[in-house]
């Protein structure tokens, strides 16, 4: 096609575990699209909302390692890495909102973001600025969805948050630190660096199937206490408040700015 971009080595192919790292990138790359087809085909459509969104987690981080294989450090991972961003971004919409206009509106803003972020990386991979935006929005979600759902799980005592908290926690631990150090380590061929690609490999499909499983739960209303859904025969399914209040929305930035 004639397209060239600029990028920087993030992983050693040549080097003393490049096969392994070729070999890992590209299991990993394969477990995360069934990990998301086969929880996608177990949608029920608009009834699904969530499985539908971390099933689309899932296939989008698959992607985002076979970018990181073949197009190394540039502007290809960093479009990845916004698309991911988007999934994470439309998760906690879905937690703050149970339907509406709300919802919709706020799913909207967030995929425009990130398609602004993606167009403007393509078209002037040199923009450091959106770059640095992107990046950072990015990292803050990424660190405010475990203590969002920390204070659900642990401090209100909802055991229904349990799984979205251990899955995110794992992803930050051995998925998104062990990223951001191997950086500094491509050419090293040191045991220390193959076994951050290794935590890698591990817990993204750990990671995803732990968010899957949750999201079924999630859009069946198996919520605990006053959050279920209670049918009644004479005036039929009673579909609660809009806002969850375990989760306003406004909490969300209080988790962003820490």
């Amino acid at each position: 096609l004639g397209i060239s971009l600029e990028c920087v080595a993030a992983v050693d192919k040549d080097g003393v575990f490049g096969t392994g790292f070729i070999a890992g990138h590209i299991l990993t790359s394969l477990a995360l699209w069934i990990i998301g087809i086969v929880y996608l085909s177990r949608a029920r459509g608009g009834e699904s909302p969530m499985l539908i969104t971390t099933s689309l987690y899932s296939i989008i981080t698959g992607f985002f390692a076979l970018f990181r294989l073949e197009f190394e450090i540039g502007p290809m991972l960093l479009m990845g890495a916004a698309l991911h961003n988007l999934a994470e971004w439309s998760i906690v919409i879905h937690c703050a909102f149970r339907r509406g206009n709300k919802r919709f509106w706020l799913l909207i803003i967030a995929f425009a973001w990130i398609l602004a972020v993606v167009f403007f990386v393509w078209i002037h991979p040199e923009m450091t600025v959106v770059v640095i935006i992107e990046q950072a929005s990015g990292i803050m979600l990424d660190f405010a969805m475990p203590m969002m759902f920390f204070n659900m799980y642990w401090l209100q005592g909802k055991e229904f948050y349990a799984r979205p908290f251990w899955a995110h926690s794992i992803h930050i631990v051995f998925t998104i630190v062990p990223l951001v150090l191997a950086n500094f380590f491509v050419g090293n061929n040191s045991w220390f660096s193959a076994g951050l690609e290794f935590a890698v490999y591990v817990s993204a499909p750990v990671t995803h199937v732990l968010y899957c499983s949750w999201a079924i739960d999630f859009d069946e209303g198996n919520f605990p206490g006053e959050y279920q859904e209670v049918a009644d025969p004479d005036e039929g399914p009673k579909e609660g408040p809009e806002i969850r209040e375990d989760l306003k929305l406004r909490n969300v930035w209080y988790y962003l700015i820490a």
